[in-house]
């Protein structure tokens, strides 16, 4: 574990080496440098977000009051659109929007950094109609204005090879449906109250 001074310098550090990336990226040589070159860039930002998630372990004075936290739900099923929100009201987040496709989440991202009212947070569905989960947070995680933007991802596949993938693509959480409040609220425990993380 390092200090809160090395977490710091850690990120700045990593930040330096994103917008070094973000600009080779611009003008990739060819086809798989560009490949390689997004790869690198995701595993940096991964890098990024989590120094910064134990870093806001580290500080006591954080209350983790969830209802100042902005959330974007994105599901093809109306019905676990529903359950989520649900979910998340019972935890006490209030600014809950929702999105039927990985598209129209994009839309909704972008619109919102445009008028500097992020998302703090996207909890994904994996397997949509048109883009999958998996290529919104690639997407997410490849837009500078989205960078500290955590992605939780829901899917009902289990397997390693799965969890590989969303790892690899830097996502923040990887949540099994069917959707248990118990573990949903486990995962989210950082935006939480502890008396939030103790409810049944």
């Amino acid at each position: 574990m390092f200090t809160k001074i090395e977490g710091i310098l850690l990120t700045q550090l990593i930040n330096d080496a994103i917008d070094l990336s973000r600009d080779e990226l611009q003008q990739p040589k060819n086809v798989n440098d560009k490949e390689k070159l997004e790869t690198q860039l995701i595993q940096l930002v991964s890098c990024f977000n989590k120094i910064k998630h134990d870093l806001q372990k580290l500080q006591p004075s954080s209350d983790g009051n969830a209802s100042k936290y902005k959330i974007l739900i994105v599901d093809d099923v109306e019905s676990m659109r529903v359950v989520t929100t649900s979910m998340l009201r019972k935890l006490g987040f209030e600014y809950i929007k929702e999105a039927n496709s990985a598209e129209s989440a994009l839309i909704k991202l972008k619109k919102a950094v445009a008028e500097n009212d992020k998302f703090d947070i996207v909890i994904t569905d994996w397997e949509m109609d048109g883009k999958s989960g998996l290529d919104l947070l690639r997407e997410i995680r490849l837009d500078a204005n989205m960078l500290e933007t955590a992605v939780y991802i829901l899917t009902g596949h289990g397997e390693q090879s799965h969890i590989l993938k969303a790892i690899n693509a830097g996502v923040t959480g990887y949540i099994l449906k069917p959707l248990n409040f118990q573990i949903f609220s486990q995962k989210l425990s950082a935006y939480l109250p502890k008396k939030n993380t103790e409810m049944t």
